[in-house]
């Protein structure tokens, strides 16, 4: 005698609530999206609208020139600035809008804000902190290097500018962010929180 399985009355319902559950599972990661996607869609609007348009960013770009030239200056270049420009006798580049890692920062803040892992506010107050000036010094030195090789090889300066350090800042406040979950995870780990 063979014996014959009943269809199995879940059919449609249980594909329903595995959808349901993965779907209920991934709302931390779709706010965590959202939020960054809203955050950084408000921050480009004020950025390019009502910054770079209106030139409120030329004092932050001034400081940003200064930095430039004073490291320079420590390395034995004898580097002028002026407003956003800084020059020497072999060459002269202009700090200009783009070059001033505010977006890279404000993904990195915004990631951090959005993240559901549970982190305290002091310690997201000092990896926001801690991860903001890391960037901005790293964009010292990209403009730094960028002087050194349009002095010295300047048919590379545009691959340097363009190719390698934008694709850099594509990348490293990803990384940073990154870093900073495995960190929280580790912590949280060691101490028996849950993450999120």
């Amino acid at each position: 005698m063979t014996r014959t399985k009943k269809p199995s009355q879940k059919g449609p319902k249980s594909n329903g609530g595995a959808l349901r559950s993965r779907v209920i599972g991934q709302r931390p990661i779709l706010r965590f999206v959202i939020i960054l996607l809203v955050l950084l869609g408000a921050f480009n609007y004020l950025y390019y609208v009502a910054f770079v348009k209106e030139g409120h960013l030329q004092p932050y770009l001034a400081a940003v020139a200064e930095a430039t030239g004073a490291v320079l200056r420590l390395f034995g270049t004898e580097a002028r600035v002026h407003g956003t420009s800084v020059s020497s006798s072999r060459f002269a580049l202009g700090v200009d809008n783009g070059c001033d890692a505010l977006q890279a920062v404000a993904f990195f803040v915004f990631a951090v804000i959005a993240s559901p892992l549970r982190a305290s506010l002091l310690m997201r107050i000092g990896s926001i902190v801690l991860g903001s000036v890391l960037l901005l010094v790293i964009n010292v030195i990209r403009i730094v290097s960028l002087y050194y090789v349009g002095a010295y090889w300047p048919s590379a300066l545009d691959t340097m500018h363009i190719d390698v350090w934008q694709t850099i800042f594509i990348f490293l406040p990803i990384l940073l962010w990154l870093f900073w979950v495995w960190w929280v995870l580790r912590l949280t780990k060691k101490t028996g929180d849950v993450n999120i």
